[in-house]
């Protein structure tokens, strides 16, 4: 599997920022999403991407839990800054601001553009 290569690890927490709207008269809240994934270098294409599909579809009916409980709930760990430690976080550019930088650290960063 391409991500185990990438981070050469078996457990991977897997960032995925999500926009919400909120009430009237507010703006679209960034989030991000956490998706924890355990990879092997037997895994295939098909097991990853079933498995982070179910992931996917479990988050997102949480994704207005606050992100500190959220970073609680899957054991994040921190780095020396005291920011989450995220493995990876895949972002699109029409969609995601980088904001969540400012708030966590990432080891691996795929922003694509669409264009």
């Amino acid at each position: 599997c391409l991500l185990y290569k990438y981070t050469d690890r078996t457990s991977l927490i897997l960032g995925i920022p999500t926009v919400s709207k909120q009430k009237a008269g507010q703006s679209a809240v960034n989030n991000i999403v956490l998706l924890k994934n355990t990879l092997s270098n037997e895994s295939t294409f098909k097991t990853v991407f079933g498995q982070l599909k179910e992931a996917v579809n479990d988050s997102l009916k949480n994704q207005n839990l606050p992100f500190r409980k959220m970073v609680r709930h899957l054991s994040v760990q921190y780095n020396d800054k005291h920011m989450p430690l995220i493995h990876t976080v895949v972002s699109l550019n029409e969609i995601h601001s980088l904001q969540f930088k400012e708030d966590t650290a990432t080891d691996t960063l795929f922003h694509f553009d669409l264009e």
